[in-house]
């Protein structure tokens, strides 16, 4: 994989490290131009064995929902191969992009390449890059943490919520996949519908958690949503694939 493969991306990989470059003009890119981009990397990628992936964002000083929503599909790319994900040379406004749209607790932010691959390649000694499962993804689970996840209605559109209040950012979200699993199979669920009345902030893993739902070929909307996390979601894309109620 070569930085020939697009004028937009320099890609390359080195020892199983894929290095994605975007270049400044991807700011100028429509939503159409930039998935055919996109898709182009990402498809070398599920083709490749790379097991870190690092996007050097050294030449955007600011960028928006696309390129947001471009580093979520990649990050879900590398999870479903095993792959760890880093960013590294991210701008002051970049930085804050990622710390508005609650996105920077999903991926290490590091000043430089080497750092990166370091912090990577250190992480990875003695365990595997990522968990197996979307349930360890998103944290070990807490044998003594209680559930807070609430069945408010059963049937075809399900509604579950969190007790109406705010969720701590380290919150794991991960161990209700389960439930929320065996609550699809035996309600007969096509939508799933999350409340959030009273909680002005999800954990980044509420993001991996509703993609998981998805998965499973079940809708997914949410109602009730502060300002705050109607913007992560707009941010990232996920207005594009849930229903916002």
């Amino acid at each position: 994989m070569t930085a020939e493969g697009s004028k937009y991306f320099a890609i390359h990989v080195v020892d199983q490290t894929l290095f994605v470059v975007p270049s400044q003009s991807v700011a100028s890119l429509t939503g159409v131009e930039l998935a055919k981009e996109r898709s182009a990397f990402l498809d070398e990628m599920r083709n490749s064995s790379v097991r870190e992936v690092i996007f050097d964002l050294s030449a955007l000083e600011a960028f928006g929902s696309l390129m947001l929503g471009t580093l979520c599909l990649t990050w879900k790319q590398a999870r479903d191969q095993g792959a760890a994900m880093a960013l590294c040379n991210v701008s002051a406004i970049g930085r804050q992009v990622l710390e508005r749209s609650r996105l920077s607790s999903l991926w290490p932010i590091h000043d430089s390449r080497e750092v990166a691959v370091e912090s990577l390649g250190s992480a990875g000694e003695g365990k595997s890059a990522l968990p197996d499962s979307d349930t360890e993804l998103f944290g070990i689970l807490e044998t003594k943490a209680r559930s807070r996840l609430q069945v408010i209605e059963r049937g075809p559109r399900t509604v579950i919520g969190f007790g109406g209040a705010d969720l701590r950012p380290e919150h794991v979200l991960g161990q209700y996949l389960n439930e929320i699993s065996e609550l699809i199979a035996t309600s007969g669920c096509s939508e799933l519908s999350f409340d959030l009345s009273g909680v002005s902030a999800v954990p980044s893993g509420f993001l991996g958690l509703m993609a998981s739902v998805l998965k499973k070929g079940v809708a997914v909307s949410v109602r009730n949503a502060s300002k705050e996390v109607r913007e992560v979601l707009v941010l990232t894309n996920f207005d594009r694939l849930i229903r916002i109620v």
